[in-house]
């Protein structure tokens, strides 16, 4: 108790901030220094403890002790990611496709439907000294990215812009979500400083920032539009949406709500408002553009929570993706989803609700779950305040073990063990919420008011 109250209090807090940042330096500085000679699984306990901070000031928030001030929380926050600027990634190295996709657009026209292996490509690596295209996984695959995401590389790459500068882009937009998530705090009634559990937890400094994931400009539009629709603004919630899933696919997955909250107009304006950032790729075969796609969709697994428990159960091989029933099996997953959207948009009147229930039906239906995943679910389990979608941002970080093996034997394997240790507590945490939650509701007096008769805006 005396230790929550001097952590809540100025110094305290000032104090718990400079050991955090020591901590995250001593992490950039660590993994710096020893390269691919870096013992990876002795790291993944202390990844999940670097919650901890954020944790004891939300502590201190809620029982009335804190003297903490928003602006200080955004720049430890900024703080925090800027001890990476100039390390490499170590855990991820998606963003050198990011980076390719950009030149070759510069270089050569349309990223779409050709693979970074493609000989016709070889005058693109002439123009730069920095050998991107070596450190690009799985070259033989055409680029899988949408156009929003397209004209940013391009953006990048246009300026002369390497990894420093994509760096900088994201964090623009990591801050941008924060800003929008005070927003949402403040209008839900809640202490706008709860941010501190999205600006200071270990999965967007180290996903969006050192491992430079795209994830975040599309995270961003998706809560724009979904704050926008709590506010009651339709249109601007269609344009954000929009852009968020020609960003990423899975903001569509909120149209259903936004239909149901203001009307069949929104598909018109989510359609027009689409269109634009796909004006440059007009003249794309579209059928060769999603080839990217359509390997990934049938045949990646990774870390999921339920897919290859529920294959086995009912009796197929989920690992192989030329099974037909394997295939039959991914195709429910992704109808599942679809499913809970439209139940999301049917049942649900509170925006944030239906986002959480969106984003955290990817998490469990997905056959691949990479810890950046996890980015669309924890702005929403914060606002929202559900600690077992917190969780999962936290213990997620422990697959990495993954990629310690891969780094030490050159062999990429999954500990069952791993699993367990992420989604045991997690389903025991949303149990135990579940089951006192219903214990403590009390009686409803007046039915709720059907969404149909809320007015369209």
């Amino acid at each position: 108790m005396a230790l929550i109250a001097f952590l809540g209090s100025r110094p305290g807090f000032l104090l718990l901030a400079a050991l955090t940042i020591a901590a995250y330096g001593s992490l950039g500085w660590y993994t710096h220094e020893r390269g691919s000679a870096i013992d990876l699984g002795l790291l993944m306990p202390f990844l999940p403890l670097l919650a901890l901070p954020s944790l004891v000031v939300a502590v201190s928030l809620v029982r009335k002790a804190a003297a903490v001030s928003l602006s200080t929380i955004f720049v430890v926050g900024v703080l925090l990611r800027a001890v990476f600027l100039g390390h490499d990634p170590l855990l991820s190295d998606d963003v050198y496709r990011y980076l390719w996709d950009g030149r070759v657009q510069v270089a050569a026209g349309q990223p779409y439907g050709i693979a970074p292996a493609d000989p016709r490509l070889d005058h693109v690596e002439e123009l730069w000294d920095d050998h991107v295209r070596e450190l690009v996984n799985h070259p033989e695959i055409p680029t899988v990215y949408p156009p929003l995401l397209q004209l940013l590389y391009a953006g990048v790459a246009h300026v002369g812009g390497g990894l420093v500068l994509w760096r900088v882009v994201l964090l623009l937009f990591d801050m941008g979500i924060a800003v929008v998530m005070v927003r949402a705090l403040r209008s839900r009634g809640r202490n706008p400083c709860w941010v501190v559990l999205y600006l200071w937890h270990p999965l967007p400094i180290i996903e969006t920032f050192w491992s430079a994931h795209a994830e975040g400009v599309a995270v961003f539009f998706l809560l724009v539009a979904v704050t926008a629709l709590q506010l009651g603004r339709g249109i601007v919630g269609a344009v954000a949406l929009a852009l968020g899933g020609v960003a990423k696919l899975l903001p569509f997955g909120l149209v259903p709500f936004l239909v149901r909250r203001f009307g069949w107009t929104m598909v018109l304006i989510v359609g027009l408002a689409a269109l634009v950032p796909m004006i440059p790729y007009v003249d794309v075969d579209w059928s060769a553009a999603t080839e990217g796609l359509d390997k990934y969709a049938e045949g990646w697994y990774f870390n999921d929570v339920l897919y290859r428990f529920l294959g086995y159960a009912i009796g197929i091989d989920p690992e192989d993706r030329t099974l037909t029933s394997t295939q039959i099996l991914r195709k429910s997953m992704q109808a599942a989803w679809v499913v809970v959207c439209l139940w999301a948009a049917w049942r649900l009147r509170d925006p944030f609700r239906a986002a959480l229930w969106v984003t955290a039906a990817f998490v469990v239906l997905t056959p691949t779950l990479h810890p950046w995943y996890l980015l669309w679910l924890l702005p929403f389990a914060i606002v929202v305040g559900s600690r077992a979608g917190y969780l999962i941002t936290v213990t997620v970080l422990m697959s990495y073990v993954a990629k310690a093996g891969q780094l030490d034997s050159g062999v990429w394997e999954e500990a069952t063990v791993v699993r367990v240790l992420e989604y045991v507590p997690v389903l025991g945490l949303l149990l135990w919420d579940t089951f006192t939650a219903r214990v403590s509701e009390p009686p409803a007096a007046v039915p709720a008011e059907p969404l149909s008769e809320q007015p369209s805006g």
